[in-house]
């Protein structure tokens, strides 16, 4: 029988009861963290990320978004392939975040975020165009948005996008 661990339980429960499959995650708490979801239309694969917001602040990557985006793409199918190496797996996070922070979308968030806020930042991977890569910022109240709502506002996001910029999906 396993040991209790409050914060991990609870977590636990509380990442799952939002339709999040977190296995053997182990992450900080999600009270303590910024939300990545990643949704794939390659493979039509949802996932959610925990970073701290300590680690987060923390991570300073000196590259633009245009440079880090084709090895966030990259990373996200050998992660999903289960072919990243030890030192992938450890920069994998940090190609993710650096990616987000380099982008216009996150700078405008944080011009209009409160310093307490929590990130919900989500990247579409489209598989046209030599796989593109879409950041967007969900504007939730919660700790984490469900499984559910992620997937039906990428595909509302999606839609849009191909109608706005179609030249995004040859």
């Amino acid at each position: 029988m396993s040991e209790f661990n409050f914060d991990r339980d609870v977590s636990f429960a509380h990442l799952e009861g939002a339709g999040w499959n977190m296995g053997m995650h182990s992450h900080s708490n999600p009270f303590d963290c910024h939300m990545l979801y990643v949704r794939d239309y390659r493979t039509d694969h949802v996932e959610l990320f925990t970073v701290s917001r300590s680690d987060f602040d923390r991570i300073r990557l000196d590259v633009g978004a245009g440079e880090l985006s084709p090895l966030v793409v990259e990373l996200v199918a050998r992660r999903q392939q289960g072919t990243l190496s030890d030192e992938e797996e450890r920069s994998f996070l940090p190609a993710m975040v650096g990616y987000i922070k380099a982008t216009s979308t996150f700078r405008q968030w944080r011009g209009l975020a409160s310093a307490q806020e929590r990130l919900h930042a989500v990247l579409c991977i489209y598989p046209e165009n030599g796989c593109m890569l879409r950041p967007f910022i969900l504007r939730e109240s919660g700790t984490v948005a469900s499984a559910d709502n992620v997937v039906r506002l990428t595909d509302q996001v999606r839609a849009t996008d191909l109608q706005r910029h179609p030249e995004w999906h040859r």
